[in-house]
């Protein structure tokens, strides 16, 4: 249930940038030059610097490397729009924990997760966008995106199936070592529980 929300909010923020985009299509500016020249009687809004000054860092960094596409769009919905630009930014935070934990944990899956990241964010910007406005080519555009959005989710749940199946190849072996410990004891005769006892007296300095 949360991922979807999270997409459903993601979904929700896109629509606003989308617009947002749609609406400086002909100004080719993107990072804060947009807003020195961008064509807009909007005041910046001061309260965007609501937002935790790491968090925004960590978002604008992730941005920078991986999602640059949004970058025009979240300078000026920084400036049209404090509140979605704070919604859009912790919301990208997540994703920024998100792959921070990947990277931790596995190369492997910090890949997969970048390419999901990537993914979604397509597909959620590119049906925002044929919200705002219709246009053939963000159509095309949209079939494109759910295929590689389709890929990425096969590549990390099949992940999750070759952890699982680590997992499970780990939990067969210790069950094998734990039931051969269980037999050895149980297969032990009278007579050697006997010889054990003895031998212990003996190890004390006891006769038996």
């Amino acid at each position: 249930m949360m991922k979807a929300r999270s997409s459903v909010a993601f979904l929700v923020l896109a629509v606003t940038m989308a617009s947002v985009a749609v609406a400086i299509e002909p100004v080719k500016i993107i990072g804060p030059l947009a807003e020195k020249t961008a064509t807009t009687t909007t005041k910046p809004n001061k309260s965007a610097s609501a937002v935790a000054p790491d968090v925004e860092s960590k978002v604008l960094e992730l941005v920078d490397i991986h999602l640059p596409e949004l970058g025009t769009m979240l300078d000026r919905l920084r400036d049209v729009d404090s509140r979605q630009y704070e919604r859009a930014i912790r919301d990208l935070a997540k994703w920024a924990r998100r792959l921070d934990t990947a990277r931790k944990r596995d190369t492997e899956l910090y890949k997969i997760e970048v390419s999901l990241l990537k993914a979604e964010s397509a597909v959620n910007l590119l049906s925002a966008k044929l919200k705002v406005r219709d246009n053939p080519a963000d159509r095309k555009s949209l079939r494109v995106a759910m295929d590689r959005l389709h890929d990425a989710r096969l590549s990390r749940a099949n992940y999750d199936v070759d952890v699982m199946k680590q997992r499970l190849q780990r939990a067969e072996t210790a069950f094998d070592s734990a039931n051969d410990r269980f037999q050895a004891i149980q297969s032990k005769t009278a007579d050697e529980r006997e010889e054990e006892y003895v031998g212990l007296l003996r190890k004390v300095g006891r006769r038996p």
